[in-house]
């Protein structure tokens, strides 16, 4: 019995000792603010990027967006946003706002239907070219090491920062593709 009460108190020291190891290997869930404002300048008309805007998925990196309902340029259709392996639904999309060849706004929506943001692009002519502007605002539980208002702090940061770098990449080959560049 003594045996058996020894072994049974070494194992709850052990898993006692291992469990703040567990906990800090953990990533935490915040909430995080994206803001990003990228722009490019292609060599195109906007009725010639128009189409692009419409058919994010021709050079968006990232969850595939698959149309719902009614077609993909017109107010208030609706998609979903799939990724993984297998494929399953990121969040909503809805177009809310439609100028064909000049603006584009679509609500991002969770599963459950919660508002997490908006994207907006715009087309301004410039010349002979066209300014592409992609605005982001949106809102979503980011993973983080540690709790520290540092540690919060440098999470917002690189989260802000690989999406402003992804979106600016996401533009370049936007432009890439409408200028016939390889």
């Amino acid at each position: 019995m003594r045996i058996k009460t020894t072994l049974m108190t070494a194992a709850a020291l052990a898993l006692a000792a291992l469990q703040p190891l567990a906990q800090a290997q953990t990533p935490q869930t915040i909430p995080a603010d994206l803001v990003t404002h990228n722009g490019v300048v292609i060599k195109a008309t906007p009725a010639r990027i128009w189409p692009h805007i419409i058919d994010l998925n021709s050079w968006k990196k990232g969850a595939k967006v698959v149309p719902l309902s009614g077609d993909p340029g017109k107010l208030g259709t609706r998609f979903k946003a799939v990724a993984g392996n297998p494929e399953t639904v990121a969040f909503n999309i809805e177009n809310v706002e439609i100028a064909s060849a000049q603006r584009r706004v679509i609500r991002l929506n969770g599963t459950d239907g919660t508002l997490i943001g908006f994207a907006i692009w715009q087309l301004t002519p410039q010349g002979g070219s066209t300014l592409v502007t992609y605005d982001v605002y949106c809102w979503s539980k980011i993973a983080t090491e540690g709790t520290t208002p540092a540690q919060v702090t440098a999470a917002k940061k690189e989260y802000t920062d690989a999406n402003y770098k992804r979106f600016a990449e996401e533009l370049e080959g936007l432009k890439k593709l409408v200028e016939g560049k390889s």
